[in-house]
This record gives C-alpha cells, sequence and structure tokens, in this order.
C-alpha cells in the first residue's frame, strides 16, 4: 500500500513545481512523483492537498505569462536564469501560501474572539467569518447637532 501524502512529500512535490518547465498538468505532476517518491500518486490524491493545489495554480499562471521563446545563452547565464526562475515560482508559491495562511489565522481569532465558552474545536475555528452588513452603520449614525458645538475654540 502506498503512503498518504504527508508534509514532507507534499513539500518536496511543491519544489517540482517550483521548477517546471514545458506543459503543466495533474497527470505531468503524478507523473513526475513516482520517481521522486516511489510512488504514482492519482491526479485526485494530488489535488485534495490545498498547498499543492495553490502551488499548482501560481505555477501554471507563471507558466501561462511566461514568454516561452528564449535566446541561445552562455551555459553558465542559462543555469544562473534557470535558478532565478526556479527562485521566483517558489516565491510567489509562499506569498500565496502566506495570504492563506494569514487569512485562516483571522478567521481563528475572530472565532476564538466570538466564542465565550473559551478555546473552540476546529469545526467551529474554521466556521467562515459573517457577512459584513455595511448599510447597517449608516442608520446608526446620529445627526450632528451644530448648535452645541463651539464656535470661538481656546482662548
Amino acid at each position: 500500500m502506498a503512503e498518504h501524502l504527508n508534509e514532507s512529500r507534499i513539500k518536496k512535490l511543491c519544489e517540482i513545481l517550483d521548477g517546471w518547465r514545458g506543459e503543466l498538468t495533474w497527470e505531468a505532476l503524478a507523473d513526475a512523483s513516482e520517481p521522486l517518491l516511489g510512488h504514482r500518486y492519482s491526479r485526485q490524491s494530488l489535488y485534495s492537498h490545498e498547498a499543492l493545489r495553490r502551488a499548482f495554480e501560481v505555477r501554471k499562471t507563471i507558466l501561462r505569462n511566461q514568454n516561452q521563446v528564449r535566446q541561445k545563452r552562455a551555459s553558465n547565464l542559462e543555469t544562473a536564469l534557470d535558478r532565478i526562475e526556479r527562485l521566483t515560482s517558489e516565491n510567489a508559491r509562499l506569498k500565496a501560501e502566506n495570504t492563506a495562511l494569514l487569512e485562516k489565522f483571522a478567521t481563528w481569532c475572530y472565532n476564538t474572539y466570538a466564542n465565550p465558552n473559551g478555546i473552540p474545536d476546529e469545526s467551529v475555528l474554521n466556521k467562515p467569518l459573517p457577512l459584513t452588513d455595511r448599510d447597517r452603520s449608516l442608520e446608526r449614525k446620529r445627526p450632528v447637532d451644530h448648535r452645541k458645538t463651539k464656535q470661538g475654540g481656546p482662548k
């Protein structure tokens, strides 16, 4: 029986995505996972992990926007450009992951604050934030009575 995808295996797959060149599909990623991890994971299994899904989407966007035409360059320059491209991709993936974690943290903070019974369980922590009714605050504002304000100021 194959091992489940744990954090270290997901990290290795994200590193593969960071350096990916050419057409990127879930099947191609599943094929690339076999020599590295010793098992070919299904595309559904790969897609079920949020970190992999986010890394895949970020890399796919980068590849889509990238100019595929490259001029012939010296080998050391090509190596440096490959490294820069891989690091840029990794940076974009980590930024997206950081944003998702910050959103999750904000949700946890709100749900912990809103729960009067102490620290809630995970189902309560991950409850979506309530929608904001921005028009409601306009109804509560009281008109300002300008007759009560001082006209002169301090002397």
